[in-house]
């Protein structure tokens, strides 16, 4: 099973994708919505320390450009939807566990 990494911005912001790039990661925007991968996948962002660590730089840098950042973790291949209740997490945990602290199939905002 692979895993899809979803970030939707406040805004847009024209610099996501180089600074996606600055971080390690392949950060591609999908209408106004950004897929995050390191490689084909967001697996090795889930497994990996490393890959741990570069998504926690990217949404820093992000956090650091004024941005709102909500992120949606969902297998591959389902549907994303975006409804329902916004969680909270942390950008702190987010940089510590990675996509561990990420609920599967529902929205958090990391502030």
């Amino acid at each position: 099973m692979c895993w899809r990494l979803a970030a939707a911005l406040d805004g847009a912001l024209p610099e996501a994708e180089a600074l996606g790039a600055a971080a390690g990661l392949d950060v591609t925007a999908n209408g106004k919505v950004l897929d995050v991968a390191w490689g084909d996948c967001a697996c090795s962002l889930r497994t990996k320390d490393e890959g741990r660590r570069r998504l926690g730089a990217f949404v820093r840098a992000l956090l650091d450009h004024g941005a709102r950042v909500q992120l949606v973790l969902v297998e591959q291949g389902v549907p994303l939807a975006l409804a329902g209740e916004i969680e909270m997490l942390p950008v702190e945990l987010l940089e510590a566990d990675g996509l561990a602290a990420l609920p599967e199939g529902r929205v958090v905002e990391i502030a």
